[in-house]
């Protein structure tokens, strides 16, 4: 699945070091607002700028290379199978939390689920294509298949620090993930996996196992560490 590179860099730099920074670059981006950031009352536009910056180097990234909106997972093509192959996986892991939820009597609607609910949609569709759509596809271009996907599920789970039940739930989450995007490139395909996965841990995990889907230093002020 790797992109094909029609040239090298003109800088003297290989393309696995500008891979590489490319995506330390954005995670970095995204961990500096949850640990850097979050601590302090500063405005919305300033906690949105690392993100943007990020999302603007993805998009000239990919028009560094070319790679169209087709080409990263944006469309029709292999949406059919992609979604049968993560079928399986989906549902499994959907009827294991309903089980989880009727042997702990958990079922449950917390504060704000409805609105929670209603940007997932969006919300999930963006973590794919950030986490798919391009660090797996950078990665991919340096590394074999296994070795990006778990680099990549690393990387997701991190995102989610110091939540460590939210870890677990996201590397596995991005196993499979980046395990089917490997063979079936669509991004819309996995946000919906993503979207019903979500909504289905929302509201059957027992809070004294997952008490908040808060991340970074809000994560700690939520539960006066």
């Amino acid at each position: 699945m790797s992109a094909t590179k029609s040239s090298s860099p003109s800088n003297g730099l290989s393309w696995q070091t500008i891979n590489l920074a490319e995506v330390i670059s954005v995670v970095l981006s995204i961990l500096l607002v949850e640990w850097a950031l979050a601590p302090f009352p500063v405005s919305s536009w300033l906690l949105g700028g690392p993100p943007l910056l990020a999302f603007l180097l993805m998009l000239h990234s990919h028009q560094c290379r070319g790679e169209t909106a087709q080409t990263l997972g944006f469309g029709g093509r292999y949406f059919d199978r992609a979604l049968l192959l993560l079928a399986g996986p989906t549902l499994l892991a959907i009827a294991a939390l309903i089980f989880v939820s009727y042997l702990t009597h958990s079922l449950h609607l917390p504060d704000r689920s409805w609105a929670r609910l209603g940007l997932l949609p969006l919300w999930a569709l963006l973590q794919q294509y950030m986490m798919l759509g391009f660090a797996y596809r950078r990665l991919r271009q340096f590394h074999h298949a296994s070795q990006s996907t778990m680099i990549t599920a690393g990387l997701f789970a991190l995102l989610h620090a110091p939540n460590y039940p939210l870890m677990i739930l996201t590397f596995l989450g991005g196993l499979i993930w980046s395990f089917v995007y490997e063979r079936a490139p669509n991004l819309f395909a996995s946000a919906i996996s993503h979207v019903l996965l979500s909504a289905t841990v929302l509201v059957t995990i027992p809070e004294w196992i997952l008490p908040s889907m808060t991340v970074g230093y809000r994560y700690l002020l939520y539960h006066n560490f």
